[in-house]
């Protein structure tokens, strides 16, 4: 994609989330932050340092990749995120600490990306593992790890990436635990999070949120259905209130 293009997919993106002012405002923020970084020679504390899960499995999900350079048929794209990967130790230790029945769930990584998290869910003895991205450059990424991966190490029978909009995926009426690592922007997390409420009415049972990097959890506070069990800088884990009253 040459860098004419990513530019006007940077704009087109900023000002749907920011409008006029905000964009101008953003841009003039940016401008002023890369000159003092050059200025100090400072680094950039926002590059993930995490090489040792690719080093470990021979697979590829640690680059980070704007979502201005992926090519994506949904016009939601502009209110996604860049692709990063979330550290092994962080997820393995939430899956950990979960006091649930994990063969009855189906674990769901909302924006899958490379497929790092549905590797790590694998590990568990999930029901099945299910990634949801749209981006098909990734879907390529991720499903190849999954064939360089060793398997022996995966304890899920049943691992699938799907190429989807997040907003169009049916959940299934069964045990979920959600996994969410800051996928996309408040309007597709407002509209994901209706899908999620809408799907728990029609078929009633447990449903768990792994929230990481929670930018949006003022969506979720306001549910009458989920209720917060943890919150932490880095993590909110939401759960069914009805699934609070018996063991799951």
């Amino acid at each position: 994609m040459n860098i004419v293009l990513i530019l006007k997919r940077k704009l087109k993106r900023s000002l749907a989330e920011r409008g006029i002012w905000g964009t101008m405002k953003h841009t003039l923020l940016k401008v002023s932050k890369i000159s003092l970084i050059n200025n100090s020679n400072a680094k950039d504390t926002n590059i993930k340092t995490d090489n040792n899960f690719d080093k470990k499995y021979g697979t590829d999900t640690n680059t980070k990749i704007p979502i201005t350079h992926l090519k994506v048929a949904s016009e939601n794209w502009v209110h996604g995120v860049d692709y990063e990967a979330i550290p092994e130790e962080q997820l393995l230790t939430t899956l950990n600490d979960l006091k649930i029945d994990i063969e009855k769930y189906i674990f769901i990584d909302y924006g899958s990306g490379k497929g790092r998290a549905v590797i790590i869910a694998a590990k568990f003895p999930f029901k099945k593992v299910i990634g949801i991205e749209f981006s098909p450059e990734l879907n390529i990424i991720a499903n190849n790890n999954l064939e360089i991966i060793d398997q022996g190490i995966f304890k899920t029978l049943e691992v699938e990436i799907v190429e989807k909009d997040a907003i169009e995926y049916k959940l299934p009426n069964e045990p979920l635990v959600l996994y969410m690592y800051n996928p996309f922007h408040s309007k597709i997390m407002e509209q994901v999070f209706q899908n999620i409420e809408s799907s728990y009415k029609i078929y009633n049972r447990p449903i768990i949120i792994l929230y990481f990097t929670p930018q949006h959890s003022e969506i979720f506070n306001r549910s009458t259905l989920f209720q917060k069990v943890l919150s932490t800088k880095g993590l909110c884990i939401y759960k069914t209130i009805e699934s609070l009253k018996y063991k799951q």
